[in-house]
This record gives C-alpha cells, structure tokens and sequence, in this order.
C-alpha cells in the first residue's frame, strides 16, 4: 500500500468515527446490546428520558439496566483509570436493577463489563476503575464478567409481584 492509499483510508476511518461523547456512547451501547443478544436475552432500547437505558427479558420477566460507558483517562500516575459518574444531575440515583459499566480501552472489541447489583453501589456519586480492567483487583472486580447477576435479578423480579 503506498501512501496516497493509507492516506485515503486514513479519511475514509476517520470521517465515520464518532466523535462526540453521546455518539462514542451509542457506539459501545450497540456492542454492548449484540453481547446480550448473544446470551440469548431480548433486549429493549429506551428512550431518551428513561430512567434507565436498556430493558432485557426473558420468559417474561425483565431487568432494568442502566449502562455507563467510560474510555480510559489518565489520572495521577495511573496509566489506565476509568470513572463512572452514578447520579445525574447530582441527586439522582442509578435506576434500574443493574449498572452495567464498560471500561473500553481500545474500542469495542476491548469491552470489559462490571455488571453490577444497583443496591450495592449505595450512595456513591462515582464509581472507579482504578488499572487496567482486566487485571483490576479492587472493590468491584468480583463483579467483572458477571453475567450471572442478570439471571439472578431476572428471578428476584419473577418473585415480586
């Protein structure tokens, strides 16, 4: 490839990168909904003033999921640091069942998912990713990769009328 060809590739990448925070977000929300569907859950987008951003559900019973996505910022001395803001506005709690946090260090592909029970974030304003997410070894690793927590909430709502 000379490079009037990697040049042109080059534009052609970057004029269909998004390039905006909600656009990057939507981006990693559509991977995030092909990993659900992938498990075998319908999934659900909600609209833009929903209290939560996805509704999953099988067998009739549905969980709320609020999704936060965050790319790596480099705080400190950290060379991988990932913040979750938890309350909108700064009063509002996280809604739904679950938060699902994604840490993306290097794009979809990359995706790293702490799901993550909404009662046991307490009343915390921020969550933290504090290292790379795959080898992060603090208070919210037990909740990386756990699927399981959305069958479990599944059942826990099938029990409440």
């Amino acid at each position: 490839m000379n490079v009037h060809q990697e040049w042109r590739a080059f534009e052609q990448a970057y004029r269909y990168a998004p390039k905006h925070a909600k656009e990057v977000e939507q981006h990693y929300l559509k991977h995030l909904v092909r990993l659900l569907r992938a498990q075998g859950w319908e999934v659900f987008k909600m609209g833009k003033n929903a209290h939560w951003d996805l509704t999953i559900g099988r067998g009739g019973h549905v969980v709320r999921i609020e999704v936060k996505i965050a790319r790596p910022r480099e705080k400190a001395r950290r060379s991988e640091y990932y913040q979750f803001k938890l309350k909108s506005g700064g009063s509002r709690p996280v809604d739904g069942d679950v938060l699902i946090a994604c840490c993306c260090p290097d794009g979809p592909p990359s995706m790293v998912c702490f799901v993550i029970p909404t009662e046991d974030l307490g009343d915390r304003a921020t969550l933290e990713i504090t290292s790379a997410p795959h080898d992060y070894a603090g208070r919210w690793s037990k909740w990386r990769g756990a699927w399981g927590i959305l069958k479990e909430s599944q059942d826990a709502n099938a029990d409440t009328p």
